[in-house]
């Protein structure tokens, strides 16, 4: 198995499942993990945050949870599940203290991409 397999099952991504809603099209796959490396996606998060932007936090918070559940980033999609029911409420209570208990996972995602990938 690979190496970058390895470290990412290892970070809780469900490499197998993911690959299969690929059509088993492992260098598709490859291609969007590295889309989502550059690792934008958590900082424009917190920036919508700061700036207490409930509408475009959503909008982030959503399309990352659909991302996170096509690449198979079990922790990610849990904590953004939670935080766009929040958002979609119109609230922002709780969102904050949800991203920062997923970015630690996020980062690795993110460092495991750039240095296997």
């Amino acid at each position: 198995m690979n190496e970058w397999k390895i470290r990412l099952i290892q970070a809780d991504v469900d490499v197998d499942d993911a690959i299969k809603r690929f059509v088993n099209k492992e260098d598709r796959y490859i291609k969007y993990l590295k889309m989502f490396g550059s690792g934008a996606d958590i900082h424009n998060f917190l920036a919508a945050l700061d700036r207490e932007d409930v509408a475009a936090a959503f909008d982030i918070c959503h399309t990352l949870k659909g991302v996170a559940g096509n690449l198979g980033f079990s922790r990610i999609y849990q904590y953004s599940s939670e935080a766009c029911e929040i958002l979609r409420a119109g609230s922002m209570e709780g969102v904050r203290e949800l991203v920062e208990a997923m970015k630690p996972n996020y980062d690795e995602i993110v460092m495991i991409i750039n240095k296997y990938i």
